[in-house]
């Protein structure tokens, strides 16, 4: 949400306050989470 904030704000010709955004993440793990394909060696 701060990032569609900070956008609207930006294309609304409002100045931007200069700081970082720091968002913490979560992994969901659903069926089309699965492992990663092995790498053929050459």
């Amino acid at each position: 949400m701060q990032a569609v904030d900070a956008l609207c704000s930006a294309i609304g010709g409002q100045p931007l306050p200069s700081h970082d955004y720091l968002f913490k993440p979560d992994l969901v793990l659903r069926a089309s989470t699965g492992h990663a394909p092995t790498r053929a060696e050459s």
